[in-house]
């Protein structure tokens, strides 16, 4: 197709093909970027998790804040005797960008493009979980998802649908909040160490 508008340089070339120069001066490995898609669900049918970002006030004006959030974090912990719980993190270095989801005998881990951040790490291991958890043969267990990244539940209870990780999380906890045994809740991990890191995503 590229030899045929060579030969025709008066001829309007598609899209596609106008833009592929700049895209590739703005990210010369095009695997990087996350594919757009359709989605089955209307955003306005979709409905936020239950989201508790509660620790976010036990933070650097503590006495002792690794202390305290720890018992803290531990309290919460208890008012979900019942659930599950499932730990998530999105790291980042020089060298490689993963995501990681833990519990009792679970283990999940993903090797993301170098390009991606940590925000879309921690997204792309919550909505990981859901999509195991949604496989799941036992429906009458409760889950509890733990994460350290404030802005990626943030993201979430904003309705950030331009994100594709927030709109498939939304839309993979839509379809089983519609039975009633199946009900993931939310729990967020907040630490004055990961502040940094949050806010190096901004």
């Amino acid at each position: 197709m590229t030899a045929f508008y060579l030969s025709k340089p008066n001829a309007i070339r598609p899209l596609a093909l106008r833009i592929k120069e700049d895209l590739q001066t703005i990210c010369p490995d095009i695997k990087a970027i996350t594919p757009n898609q359709l989605f089955n669900t209307p955003y306005w049918l979709l409905r936020p998790p239950e989201l508790d970002i509660s620790l976010i006030h036990f933070g650097k004006k503590t006495a002792n804040p690794n202390y305290t959030l720890r018992n803290e974090f531990y309290n919460l912990i208890d008012k979900y005797p019942d659930h599950k719980v499932i730990f998530t993190d999105g790291s980042k270095n020089d060298s490689a960008v993963a995501c990681s989801a833990t519990a009792d005998n679970l283990r999940i881990q993903i090797r993301l493009p170098d390009l991606a951040s940590i925000f879309s790490a921690e997204l792309l291991a919550i909505y990981q979980v859901l999509t195991l958890l949604k496989c799941s043969a036992n429906d009458q267990q409760q889950f509890l998802i733990a994460t350290d990244l404030l802005s990626s539940l943030q993201a979430i209870g904003n309705f950030n649908i331009k994100h594709p990780y927030v709109f498939k999380i939304l839309e993979k906890y839509f379809k089983p909040i519609t039975h009633e045994s199946f009900k993931e809740k939310w729990q967020e991990q907040w630490s004055s160490e990961q502040e940094n890191k949050n806010q190096s995503e901004m």
